[in-house]
């Protein structure tokens, strides 16, 4: 996968943000606040914090939806603040915790800014008065991470003490909390259908169903530590970045992982984000590289190739970007391929096999189609023998061929000996009905003996 746009920046991006479909908001290192085209990736605007961030993984800046106020952690990770944007004013600032200051948000209906420390303990500041509102249920360790869900009824927080607990913003009440991880919770993240999605430090990921509080199932395959997650497409997919530059992708419907390797880079990624109107993902690296991917790139080549009958080009550009195999284009070369099986069983069975394998003939250089072909003449092998049986009335041993190769009773043939099957039950029911006419039943049901 190539990028379609990106830059580069003195140091690590470690946050990146879209505002109203226009504008890219970028953060790094130094909390050097810059606000980007969202096409040509030009510096339109930028804010300086001065504030040093050295840990990447946990979120140390937060926006509001508007992006009218900005949260952070202070330099030093002694204290958290918040900003208006606009006027570049301290709204407020957090230091009662016990150690540093592990990560903050802002929740999605703009309310509070939350406030994560080392001491288990989040705190909640009102926005608008700047006055500490509450605070969260405590854990016994860090808290490494907090989420919301979209409508900002539920806040979720990770901790180190391998817990995740849920507090309900909308009655301001917890529930139970989430115990099922061996390891520090690092990574929580809400999901549409009362879904929710935590990763611990051995990157072990579950997903858990909010409402019974159960676990809906574990994710495979993911073998390096976590930094970044985002979800897309609509909640279809789920992006994983780490720390040794790739990006994982799972699909959210099957729990399937599509890939372990959609994106490979050279730096840690330390951003991501994904923008559901243009279908991109955007990454941030510890580099200061800002990278942007249409993830379903190459989309109409593939229906360029089709045009042209190149089908080892239009699988090129799927091994490539398995992404592709959730698109329209993709869906069209698969009801090709559908198509063209189709028909080439409807040449085996007209006994025209030269026919059949000419219809393969844009499919060879594909090995997948080439061995689906292989094995479509393989179980046909048989078939002319299945024919001269049905056809000398020899039922029981071509139903006997048939039942040890299943797709003969896919066939016409196989189709009109039970259609004759149906009939002579039916023509033997009504001989039944006059005892005398049992030698006819007789008659009527030996082929099948």
């Amino acid at each position: 996968m190539k990028p379609i746009r990106s830059s580069k920046f003195d140091k690590a991006v470690i946050h990146v943000e879209i505002l109203n479909n226009k504008y890219l908001l970028v953060v790094d290192a130094l909390t050097t606040v810059r606000y980007l085209d969202i096409e040509t990736l030009e510096t339109v605007n930028q804010l300086k914090a001065n504030a040093i961030q050295t840990s990447f993984v946990n979120n140390s800046v937060a926006f509001s939806s508007d992006s009218s106020y900005f949260a952070l952690i202070a330099s030093g990770a002694k204290e958290s603040k918040l900003y208006n944007t606009k006027t570049k004013k301290l709204v407020a600032s957090v230091n009662r915790h016990q150690g540093d200051v592990s990560c903050v948000a802002i929740d999605p209906k703009n309310r509070y800014m939350f406030s994560c420390g080392e001491d288990g303990l989040t705190f909640g500041v009102d926005i608008k008065s700047g006055q500490l509102a509450f605070t969260l249920p405590r854990h016994v360790d860090t808290v490494n991470d907090i989420a919301f869900s979209k409508n900002g009824g539920w806040v979720a927080t990770g901790s180190y003490d391998k817990n995740i607990a849920l507090f309900n913003l909308a009655t301001m009440t917890p529930r139970d909390r989430l115990k099922a991880h061996s390891a520090p919770v690092v990574k929580v993240q809400f999901l549409n259908k009362n879904r929710l999605l935590s990763i611990d430090k051995k990157s072990s990921a579950i997903i858990w169903n909010v409402a019974n509080l159960k676990v809906i199932t574990r994710l495979q395959g993911i073998h390096d530590d976590v930094t970044k997650i985002v979800t897309g497409n609509d909640d279809a997919f789920l992006f994983i970045g780490t720390k040794l530059g790739y990006v994982i992708v799972y699909d959210l419907k099957s729990y399937e992982q599509i890939t372990m390797k959609y994106i490979k880079l050279n730096s840690p990624i330390s951003a991501i984000c994904f923008d559901e109107v243009n279908k991109n993902l955007l990454i941030g690296t510890e580099d200061g590289d800002l990278l942007i991917y249409d993830i379903f790139q190459d989309q109409n080549a593939i229906y360029e190739a089709l045009t042209y009958k190149k089908y080892s080009l239009v699988q090129g550009l799927i091994d490539n970007n398995p992404l592709l195999i959730y698109t329209d284009a993709y869906v069209t070369f698969n009801t090709l391929w559908e198509k063209t099986l189709e028909r080439a069983k409807d040449f085996i069975e007209d006994g025209d096999k030269q026919k059949a394998t000419k219809l393969f003939e844009n499919f060879m250089e594909i090995p997948s189609k080439r061995q689906a072909m292989q094995k479509l003449f393989e179980k046909y092998q048989d078939y002319d023998k299945f024919l001269v049986l049905v056809k000398q009335n020899k039922l029981p041993l071509a139903y006997g061929l048939a039942k040890s190769n299943s797709i003969f009773q896919e066939t016409k043939a196989y189709l009109a000996i039970e259609s004759q099957w149906k009939k002579s039950v039916a023509l033997a029911q009504k001989y039944l009905l006059n005892p005398n006419n049992e030698d006819k039943v007789k008659e009527i049901f030996a082929p099948y003996r």
